[in-house]
């Protein structure tokens, strides 16, 4: 592994027949689903079926629907329900704002509950075309507000998610610069989503050979989350979030996806910008890699994640609530 570049090794032989086998089931589904709640409908049919056969072990989950300060809380404790001053995970889930779910997600975030050795707390924020921006944002603001509420100190909160669940975590860090309030202590994406109109990193010289989704696709259902709202939202465009006081990040991509530019032109902007942050570019893989237990590389890279946050942990640096570092 060379940090912050590529895996210096070819796919394994099963996510070599996975990429290729999403040629021929979602890519399709996706450009043929209107941009309407008859498509959100099947796209969640095909998403959530996709998760569940992730094949990870599932841990108890405890369901949360209750009233935070900063609004509603909904959402499930995986594995057992924690004390304040044990270290969580805050999981936030993808698929492009109108799909999924906690449930979905749940054999993931139990086996990340397994390498991390620490309980997990899963938003089931609300989801578009029902619910547009910035409804999620606000879900993930409250479900965080509401952990440090419960007792859960800023330093012991690892935030962690996937695809738009990845763009959600970035764009809480900035919601907690803008209200002075505490950052977690790591945040790990997966195959997070940057630029949600797809255009800040233009089209690739190399078209990725992308087995999961097409640019316009991709576009065209998270507009159905975006909608009219102003693109210049810092909840949106979350390359203005980058800073030396965001927590030190972990970002994994495939290296045939869109994404891989999205991750990429981030992390190098928070390099740039003084801040830590590793990517990690796995050869021959798709988009959320780590939903697929039998694959090989999804282990090794959820080991990955343990390393990462074990040296984050160890490292005991606390930063001043909401101010940038000098």
């Amino acid at each position: 592994m060379r940090s912050g570049g590529s895996r210096e090794a070819r796919a394994s032989h099963v996510g070599w027949l996975l990429q290729h086998g999403l040629h021929v089931t979602l890519r399709p589904l996706g450009k043929v689903a209107p941009a309407n709640l008859v498509g959100a409908a099947g796209i969640r049919v095909a998403l959530g079926a996709a998760c569940y056969a992730g094949l990870h072990p599932r841990l108890r989950a405890t369901p949360v629907d209750t009233e935070g300060g900063a609004g509603t809380v909904r959402g499930e404790w995986v594995g057992a329900v924690p004390a304040p001053g044990e270290p969580i995970l805050l999981y936030l889930h993808g698929s492009a704002y109108v799909a999924c779910s906690p449930a979905t997600h749940r054999g993931l975030v139990s086996e990340l509950c397994r390498v991390l050795d620490r309980s997990a707390f899963a938003v089931r924020y609300r989801r578009a075309p029902e619910f547009r921006f910035p409804s999620a944002h606000l879900d993930v603001l409250a479900a965080y507000l509401w952990l440090l509420d419960r007792g859960h100190d800023a330093q012991d909160i690892t935030v962690a998610g996937d695809s738009a669940g990845g763009h959600l975590a970035l764009a809480l860090l900035g919601e907690l610069r803008r209200l002075g309030a505490p950052m977690p202590a790591a945040v790990v994406g997966f195959s997070p989503v940057v630029d949600l109109a797809f255009e800040r990193f233009g089209k690739p010289a190399v078209n990725p050979r992308d087995g999961f989704v097409s640019r316009s696709t991709a576009r065209r259902i998270l507009a159905m989350y975006t909608h009219d709202a102003d693109p210049s939202d810092p909840r949106l465009d979350v390359m203005q979030v980058v800073g030396p006081d965001l927590p030190p990040m972990l970002l994994q991509v495939g290296e045939h996806e869109h994404l891989r530019s999205h991750v990429e032109g981030f992390a190098a902007a928070q390099r740039a910008a003084g801040g830590a942050c590793e990517t990690q570019v796995w050869p021959g893989l798709f988009h959320v890699f780590q939903m697929i237990r039998p694959l090989p590389e999804s282990r090794e890279a959820l080991s990955e994640v343990a390393r990462f946050v074990a040296s984050v942990e160890s490292s005991g640096v606390r930063r001043v609530p909401g101010v940038a570092a000098s």
